[in-house]
């Protein structure tokens, strides 16, 4: 058969590239772990006892330049610890699990715990206070010593076969998503039909100007470093709930 003039036949359409494809707006683990890092301000704080014993203990911590900042009591357990042995690991949990925990995102960085001093130490403590309205009561009490953990490495795993680690100087050099850490206030802001009388009627949506607020996106819609929240459709049927800031 005849081929027609704009068919290529049996050869390639398009030319293969001729270097590798960089998917540069893709972030990297350690983005992916000063987002997580960023999007929270509590988490299980793991020290070594004077047994050698590992001891977990659940606290707050604000960041500095993605450091976590402790502020903890010598009366309580974790506290004696880091003062005998600063080597210590904080395991971070996104705040809004799936149904499956197992498939959310998590983090665990590990490093060596330190005091800060001079105008890191003010620093420090504007970070926690900022991340932990309410050390303001505690946080100057004689017992109670402010930490910086000194991130030496981080794990972060995105659920199911999404895993991947940074050393200490890709994680101090990466970047939060500013979007995720209020995407939660962005999402309930969304799925409030009040807040969005548009959407109580969708004859009132102009035909080529509705969105719908999508539960999931494919994932190639991105922009720069941070997702789109939003898909612009034609004339959504009735607005759908949004529980995911990806």
């Amino acid at each position: 058969m005849a081929l027609d003039h704009g068919d290529p036949g049996d050869a390639p359409s398009t030319p293969p590239p001729l270097t590798p494809i960089a998917i540069t707006t893709r972030p990297s683990a350690a983005d992916e772990a000063r987002t997580v890092a960023a999007a929270t301000n509590t988490a299980t704080l793991a020290t070594l006892s004077a047994d050698g014993g590992p001891w977990a203990s659940f606290v707050t911590y604000g960041l500095l330049a993605g450091q976590p900042v402790l502020c903890v009591s010598r009366m309580a357990e974790h506290g004696r610890n880091l003062a005998a042995d600063p080597r210590a690991s904080l395991s971070i949990v996104t705040p809004e699990l799936p149904e499956d925990p197992l498939a959310g995102t998590r983090l665990t960085l590990a490093g060596v715990a330190e005091r800060p001093q001079g105008e890191e130490a003010q620093a420090a403590r504007e970070a926690h206070l900022a991340a932990v309205p309410a050390a303001k009561t505690y946080i100057d009490f004689s017992d109670f010593t402010v930490w910086v953990l000194r991130v030496q490495r981080a794990r972060w795993v995105g659920g199911y076969g999404r895993m991947d680690s940074a050393t200490a100087d890709e994680y101090a050099a990466a970047r939060a998503d500013p979007i995720i850490p209020g995407a939660a206030r962005a999402i309930a802001h969304l799925n409030d039909v009040d807040s969005l009388p548009a959407l109580k009627d969708r004859d009132s949506l102009p035909h080529d100007k509705g969105f719908l607020f999508h539960r999931r996106l494919p994932p190639h819609i991105s922009c720069g470093a941070v997702s789109h929240h939003l898909r612009r459709l034609r004339r959504p049927a009735r607005p759908q709930e949004c529980s995911s800031p990806r």
